[in-house]
């Protein structure tokens, strides 16, 4: 006689639903289980999609602009105490350290913006949104318009009066800044959180098309 391959006396599984503590498997394990499948299913259905702008977003940027962080987080190939290097395309703000800009994370652009709190400044961590292909074109435009009259401010040809930010210098700038304006304000989007270390990419100059003179190296939490 063939020995069962459940033994319903001597299995702990079947003593633990005898015990009825089925109902915490239900209660931890299916929700997981759930939005795995969920997110996967998404993911793969989702590979290209396009956002409300048109733009061809990526999947790692899909994931993370509809997913939470702790479940997208497989899809960006970023895990928590993770530590990631990338590219920094774009300094948007810069004081006393790099404290907003665009950056590559595993080939995604996010917009990383330094936290801050009014009684003690700017913190040591970031905060890193996804946006589109289409946002981060814009981002990287308007650097270049910036890094032009950089060029042209440090051979003594400009004058900070002519900075494109003053509005109303450059018209694409302006145009650009109208784009964007949506995309700057930062509501309830997913996120990531990380502090960042900026080491230095070995560019000659600061600014460059390319991006400024540093890469990010970012460590999750």
């Amino acid at each position: 006689m063939k020995t069962p391959l459940f033994n319903s006396s001597s299995s702990l599984l079947w003593q633990q639903v005898k015990a009825k503590n089925v109902g915490c498997f239900i209660q931890y394990f299916y929700p997981i289980f759930f939005n795995m499948l969920a997110v996967k299913k998404r993911f793969v259905y989702n590979k290209k999609i396009k956002s409300p702008a048109g733009a061809g977003w990526d999947a790692y940027t899909w994931a993370a602009s509809h997913c939470s962080p702790r479940v997208c987080a497989p899809y960006l190939k970023v895990r928590p105490f993770e530590k990631l290097m990338s590219l920094v395309l774009v300094e948007n703000e810069y004081y006393d350290g790099p404290r907003v800009g665009i950056t590559l994370l595993n080939e995604a652009p996010f917009r990383f913006i330094a936290d801050f709190k009014q009684e003690e400044g700017y913190l040591d961590t970031f905060t890193l949104y996804p946006i589109s292909e289409s946002e981060m074109e814009l981002e990287v435009e308007q650097w270049r318009i910036f890094v032009d009259w950089n060029n042209e401010y440090e051979a003594g040809k400009a004058s900070v009066e002519t900075h494109p930010g003053q509005g109303g210098i450059s018209s694409r700038w302006d145009e650009i800044e109208l784009l964007l304006e949506q995309s700057r304000k930062i509501g309830n989007t997913p996120s990531l959180k990380a502090t960042a270390e900026f080491i230095s990419n070995g560019q000659g100059n600061r600014y460059g098309y390319d991006g400024p003179c540093y890469s990010a190296e970012w460590s999750f939490f």
